[in-house]
C-alpha cells in the first residue's frame, strides 16, 4: 500500500513545475507496483494525467475519473439507501464520480484489486474517499475477508489549531466506514480496517488520543525508534514554501485495525531530488544578518509569503538549486502487509 500527499499548486502559484512533478510521480508510481495506492490533494489536471497513463490502463481500478479523461462511462453515481445514516455515495460496478472527488481537490484510490468505491464529505471542500475489497487470505481463497480502507487528508493547522475538526472527522470516518460493512451485509469478524493518508496530526501522541486501541499506526509499530518525518521544510524546499511553523513532522500514516493482517515493512519514498528541464521559478530568497527585511542576528530564507526561517536551520538547502525539484512537499510511505494464516496469530504481538 503506497499513500502519498501530492501537492497541488495552491502555495506555489505556478512556481511548482507542476507537469514535470506529475511525471516523476507517475514513473515512481509505476516502479512501485503497489496493490493499493492512495493520493491526497489531487486536482482535475492530475486525475486526467492519471487516467492516460498505461499503466494505470492495463492494471489498476480507480476510484474516480474526470469527465476530460478518454474512458468508458457507462453509468452515473447513485445514493445509498435511506437506511444508511452517513451520506455516502456508491460507485461501484462501472459508476464512476465523474471528477467529484477532486473538485476543487481530494483523495484518489488506485487498485489492482477490484473494489467498491465510496464518498463522504466533510464540508464543501473536504471529502473522504473509501474502498471495500474482498481479499483472498491463506485459510479459505473461497470465503475473501472484507477490507474496508479510507483515503484520507484531515484538516491541517496551517491556519491554527484544528484538533477539534480533525476529531470531528475522525468520528465521521470511523462511521463511515462501518456504514459500508452494514451496507455491503458484511460479516466484522471477516473485516479488516485501513487507513492511509494525511492526518495531519503534528504530534504522534495525538494517535492513541484520537484512535480507539485496536488501531495500531504502522510506522510506530515497526520503527518506533524512527522519527520518520514526512513533511520536512529543512530538507525540502516545497515544504517550505507550505509551511507556518518551518517545524518537520510526521503527518501521513498507514493504520490498521485488524486481528489477521499484519505490517512487515514500511519506509518512505520521493525523498530525491530530480533533474528539471528549466530552472525552477522558485522565489527563496538568503537574507543576511540586520538585512531589510531581516532584523535577527543570522542569515534566513525567506519564501515569497515573507515566511523567514535561519538559514543554519535548513540542513538541506545547500543540496538544493533551481536545476532539481522534489515530487511533493510531502514524501510518501510504501508499507508492505500480510495477512496470517488463522494458526499463526501469535506472530501479530512479536
Amino acid at each position: 500500500v503506497i499513500t502519498w500527499n501530492t501537492l497541488f499548486d495552491t502555495f506555489l502559484e505556478g512556481r511548482g513545475y507542476t507537469s514535470q512533478r506529475y511525471r516523476q510521480l507517475s514513473i515512481k508510481l509505476s516502479e512501485s507496483d503497489a496493490d493499493v495506492i492512495c493520493l491526497q490533494e489531487v486536482k482535475t489536471d492530475l486525475l486526467d494525467f492519471l487516467c492516460e497513463q498505461k499503466w494505470v490502463r492495463d492494471k489498476y481500478f480507480i476510484s474516480d475519473v474526470s469527465s476530460s479523461a478518454n474512458m468508458s462511462v457507462p453509468g452515473r453515481p447513485y445514493p445509498l439507501s435511506d437506511a444508511v445514516a452517513t451520506e455516502i455515495a456508491d460507485y461501484s460496478e462501472g459508476r464512476y464520480l465523474i471528477g467529484s472527488t477532486v473538485s476543487p481537490y481530494g483523495q484518489v484510490i488506485l487498485s489492482k484489486l477490484p473494489f467498491h468505491s465510496f464518498m463522504s464529505s466533510f464540508s464543501s471542500q473536504k471529502k473522504l474517499v473509501l474502498g471495500s475489497f474482498l481479499v483472498p487470505t491463506h485459510d479459505d481463497l473461497e470465503k475473501r475477508r472484507q477490507l474496508v480502507l479510507s483515503a484520507i487528508h484531515l484538516t491541517s493547522s496551517y491556519h491554527g489549531d484544528s484538533s477539534k475538526a480533525q476529531r470531528n472527522q475522525i468520528e465521521h470516518m470511523q462511521s463511515v466506514m462501518h456504514s459500508i460493512v452494514q451496507f455491503s451485509n458484511g460479516d466484522y469478524a471477516r473485516t479488516d480496517f485501513m487507513i492511509a493518508g494525511d492526518i495531519n496530526f503534528p504530534d504522534h501522541t495525538a494517535t492513541g488520543v484520537i484512535f480507539r486501541s485496536d488501531w495500531i499506526d504502522c510506522w510506530d509499530f515497526l520503527r518506533p525508534d524512527d522519527l520518520g518525518l514526512t513533511f520536512c521544510p529543512t530538507e525540502n524546499h516545497l515544504a517550505l514554501f507550505c509551511t507556518s511553523s518551518g517545524l518537520s513532522y510526521r503527518l501521513d500514516r498507514v493504520m490498521l485495525s485488524s486481528t489477521v493482517l499484519r505490517p512487515f515493512s514500511i519506509s518512505m519514498i520521493g525523498k530525491e531530488q530530480f533533474p528539471l528541464e528549466q530552472p525552477s521559478p522558485l522565489d527563496l530568497r538568503i537574507l543576511p544578518p540586520h538585512s531589510d527585511g531581516n532584523s535577527s542576528s543570522e542569515a534566513v530564507i525567506m519564501t515569497p509569503d515573507n515566511f523567514q526561517i535561519a538559514l543554519s536551520k535548513v540542513t538541506g538547502f545547500d543540496s538544493w538549486s533551481p536545476n532539481t525539484g522534489f515530487i511533493s512537499d510531502h514524501y510518501g510511505l510504501v508499507c508492505d502487509l500480510e495477512y496470517l494464516p488463522t494458526d499463526h496469530l501469535d506472530l501479530l504481538a512479536s
